[in-house]
């Protein structure tokens, strides 16, 4: 796993350039950054009545990441953007008793990849963000393992980052622009998977912010700029379609 300096190195390529600018329909950009921790605990218990036979496994894991994005609001409301992430922990610990054959404990090693990348899509309406973070080439996998007393480890792939994101909502965010923030996320669930009891608690922090300030120093974010496309739904104008509609206490053109 790349360090924290590494992921640095490549902040600076989110706010990427747009040939053309203003006229390529580019408009208000924005960068974040998120962290997110799974914590997962499992336990088994086979409740054999014979001592020989009773099999207990209690198991657990913990997986962390970190990935800042940029992207941009373009002229038709469309939001579009990328970045790029990096696994921070991915760990897997197992311990307990196979029945005669005694105790056993192992840490199966979690393989995860380098980086992977982030697409950022979504649309504005009005003065709010309608986000979607998607994760790519995001797995966590392991070989498998002797842990002792006949006790394996079975080799496996998982996306449990991923499925965090969706569980937990932290994939799909609602933001308001003037706001330009979103309340950290805590997640806890309990379930039962197989004869496996499973506790999961999950934790995102999401933050945003304009990359970028007025030619009065002001934030952009706490304008009064509406987007056009939504200014009807926004101020409560008439819509018309086809051709636009008047608006009220307009003064019309002079003809020439």
């Amino acid at each position: 796993m790349r360090g924290a300096a590494a992921l640095a190195l490549v902040v600076a390529a989110l706010a990427w350039p747009v040939a053309g600018g203003a006229a390529s329909g580019v408009a208000q950009a924005w960068t974040g950054e998120v962290e997110g921790t799974l914590t997962e605990t499992g336990h088994r218990d086979n409740e054999a009545s014979d001592p020989d036979n009773r099999v207990v496994v209690d198991d657990s894991q913990l997986y962390r990441v970190r990935f800042t994005f940029g992207f941009r609001v373009t002229r038709d409301g469309s939001i579009v953007g990328k970045g790029v992430g990096e696994y921070l922990d991915a760990t897997w610990h197992l311990e307990g008793r196979n029945g005669d054959a005694g105790s056993f404990s192992c840490d199966p090693e979690v393989r995860v990849p380098d980086t992977f990348k982030v697409e950022v899509v979504g649309r504005a309406k009005g003065r709010t963000l309608e986000l979607e973070l998607r994760l790519k080439n995001v797995f966590e996998s392991n070989d498998e393992l002797d842990c002792g007393a006949d006790f394996t480890a079975y080799a496996g792939e998982t996306h449990k980052i991923v499925d965090s994101m969706d569980v937990s909502g932290a994939r799909k965010l609602s933001v308001d622009q003037a706001q330009a923030s979103v309340a950290p996320i805590n997640y806890h669930e309990e379930l039962t998977v197989g004869e496996r009891e499973v506790e999961r608690d999950h934790e995102w922090r999401i933050t945003l912010k304009h990359d970028c300030r007025g030619s009065d120093y002001t934030d952009p974010s706490s304008s009064e700029y509406v987007n056009q496309y939504d200014a009807g739904d926004a101020l409560d104008l008439p819509v018309s379609h086809g051709r636009s509609a008047p608006v009220p206490g307009a003064i019309p053109a002079a003809a020439t």
